[in-house]
């Protein structure tokens, strides 16, 4: 069984995988583009950005589910309009791959990498790398932590669950609250 997770970004999308309830492979897709940049200028780097992102999950081999955040509905910072048309570019793709998609608020995302829901990104990319580093998960930047996040729930859901939480810690309970806010595929 295989997951993967996505933190979808314009400029640094984070992508992880996990097989069998294993850390398989990390990666960060890079793009950048400016306020200025006409509507074809615009639509070529949404294109190419989508099949990075889908060309490094696909050929690999099945998926059994990808999981990814859903929007910021109320951010208005950092182009929003393009980065939902990206959201959905690359939910369009899995889909037509038949790969399972769930979606994860961004605020689930979260609460499941530290036990709060309200948690900045700082303190999650942290809780992410003290987490899952030493699972044997490569986390850079915070992209690929919350993708990480991302595809340990997912892990989890399909019963193939990382090493992550600890049924005696309160901590550890109150991530897997989170696990109950995500959008799972029937």
């Amino acid at each position: 069984m295989r997951v993967a997770g996505l933190d979808l970004s314009l400029t640094s999308t984070g992508i992880a995988m996990i097989h069998l309830g294993k850390p398989e492979w990390t990666y960060t897709a890079k793009s950048t583009g400016k306020k200025t940049d006409n509507l074809a200028t615009r639509q070529q780097r949404l294109s190419a950005l989508c099949q990075e992102i889908v060309g490094e999950i696909v050929p690999h081999t099945h998926v059994d589910l990808a999981v990814i955040e859903n929007p910021s509905y109320g951010s208005s910072f950092g182009s929003p309009h393009d980065r939902s048309g990206l959201w959905w570019m690359v939910v369009d793709a899995l889909m037509s791959f038949e790969i399972p998609v769930a979606t994860v608020s961004p605020q689930g995302r979260a609460k499941y990498g530290t036990g709060n829901g309200a948690a900045k990104k700082p303190e999650v990319y942290a809780a992410a790398k003290a987490t899952y580093e030493p699972l044997g998960f490569h986390i850079p930047n915070n992209d690929v932590g919350d993708a990480v996040i991302l595809a340990a729930m997912g892990s989890r859901h399909i019963h193939w669950p990382l090493a992550d939480i600890r049924p005696d810690d309160p901590t550890d309970i109150k991530k897997l609250e989170a696990m109950g806010g995500a959008a799972w595929p029937a």
